[in-house]
């Protein structure tokens, strides 16, 4: 036996004893808490990078329910430093609904405080609530040396006017310390309403500010798409952190060892799909939620799983 069989055994021996079946339902996308890298995502991105440089205030990002947007936004978030080319700080936080809960000038600092990681975010009046956040948020992008502070609002199409006024007043605060804060309202398409909303109510000082440009969020559009989504289970994921094994040779170690590959099967599985909208007598749908694709895989690995074999 050659020194090259030899390692080979040992690596496919190593990735073997590595991987408990029972660790499995651990994976994070068994738990629903992967987040692959889209197109999407990297259009995104893109986006928010260019803002930051020009500076603009605020924009919209929206698209339809269950495409991933919280998902990608945290992916961002996430690896911010990566993407966004410095160490600006960058949060995230998800509004309510009013209707179920008030959304108070208490509350709303509240939970900004909250987010930026402040240890007792309930303690005091909203008046020394606001003054917490903006002192803190001129420490944080002080102490990462940045000019600018990203701010992300998920589920934004609840936010009401009023909290319009305190991120409209944030903002100058934070200007006037040289600080530039950039918000990002993340939602549904009744965010495009609301900024027409706006503007009619000629209140043009808050689109100005926080919905200078939109940027739509796909899901799944395209066989491209999918094709991407399984390379990245094959080679642009990595469970556990550290190991330098991808989702795919995480579930079934012994068929990818032998070259095993899921991006093979993209073509198969777009067909599957748009095969089954047919035969259900569904119009051609334009556009795939993110989740329900997520789904699909998470079944499709854990059906692998159960046969994993060099075959």
């Amino acid at each position: 036996m050659t020194d090259d069989t030899n390692e080979g055994a040992e690596d496919r021996n190593e990735m073997l004893e590595a991987i408990d079946v029972g660790d499995l339902a651990q994976h994070p996308i068994m738990r629903d808490a992967a987040i692959l890298p889209t197109r999407s995502i990297e259009e995104l991105v893109n986006a928010v990078r260019s803002w930051l440089d020009y500076l603009l205030p605020g924009a919209i990002v929206w698209g339809n329910f269950r495409t991933g947007k919280t998902q990608a936004i945290r992916y961002l978030l996430a690896n911010a430093k990566k993407f966004l080319g410095g160490n600006i700080p960058a949060y995230l936080l998800s509004m309510w609904d009013s209707e179920f809960q008030a959304i108070t000038e208490n509350r709303f600092y509240q939970e900004i405080l909250y987010v930026l990681g402040y240890k007792l975010p309930e303690s005091g009046t909203a008046a020394i609530k606001r003054r917490r956040v903006i002192d803190f948020m001129i420490e944080r992008a002080r102490e990462a040396g940045e000019h600018r502070i990203l701010f992300c609002i998920d589920e934004a199409q609840w936010l009401e006017r009023k909290q319009y006024r305190c991120l409209m007043d944030l903002h100058n605060q934070l200007k006037l310390a040289d600080i530039r804060l950039v918000v990002l309202l993340i939602g549904q398409p009744e965010l495009l309403e609301m900024k027409e909303g706006l503007r009619s109510a000629r209140q043009g000082h808050l689109v100005g500010r926080f919905m200078t440009c939109t940027h739509r969020f796909d899901g799944v559009v395209t066989f491209e798409d999918i094709r991407r989504m399984l390379w990245s289970l094959d080679e642009g994921s990595e469970y556990p952190t550290g190991s330098g094994k991808s989702y795919t040779a995480f579930f079934v170690p012994e068929a990818y060892l032998a070259g095993y590959r899921m991006e093979t099967s993209a073509r198969l599985l777009w067909d599957v799909i748009r095969n089954a909208e047919e035969k259900a007598g569904l119009p051609k749908i334009k556009e795939l939620p993110i989740q329900a694709i997520s789904a699909i895989l998470r079944t499709w690995l854990q059906e692998l799983a159960n046969i994993d074999s060099p075959g």
